[in-house]
């Protein structure tokens, strides 16, 4: 059995909630690499600094047991004061987008990324690959079988 049927017999019976993995991305921290990189877009602050706000805001958060949902930018500032020395500024509403995971995964709109439409590209591609592979693989076993008839064919001719 080929790698690629096998793991289509074992995802074949897999049933995905979706509701869930909504619920887990919500209430994890999935989407701090995203509000750092709002914080840089916004040209007030380098993305190594960036991150280190970020970082010491989800550390703050995961400390006081909260989740990303309570992440404002009263607490992205005093986590900026705490880590870099100075406030940064970001408006609620970009803030909330950020912090979307739907949003941050839809935002990505280069190959390979998690949009829809990059996500359905790469799934054509691969569909494409592996009905290529199918064709090869019938074309081999015809071959296969042609071989195996004419070997039979000429050991019976010699015996």
């Amino acid at each position: 059995m080929s790698i690629a049927r096998l793991t289509a017999s074992v995802l074949d019976g897999i049933e995905l909630h979706v509701e869930r993995f909504e619920q887990v991305a919500r209430e994890s921290f999935v989407t701090a690499a995203d509000v750092s990189d709002v914080l840089a877009l916004g040209g007030d602050i380098d993305y190594r600094s960036a991150h280190k706000v970020v970082g010491r805001a989800v550390r703050d958060l995961v400390e006081a047991d909260e989740p990303p949902s309570e992440l404002t930018p009263a607490r992205l500032t005093a986590a900026a004061e705490a880590a870099i020395g100075r406030p940064v500024a970001i408006d609620e509403a970009t803030l909330r987008d950020a912090l979307d995971p739907a949003a941050c995964a839809e935002a990505r709109r280069q190959t390979g990324s998690s949009s829809a439409e990059a996500m359905a590209a790469m799934l054509a591609g691969i569909e494409e690959t592996l009905a290529e592979h199918d064709r090869w693989n019938e074309a081999a076993q015809t071959r296969e079988t042609a071989a195996e008839a004419a070997l039979l064919a000429r050991a019976r001719a010699l015996a």
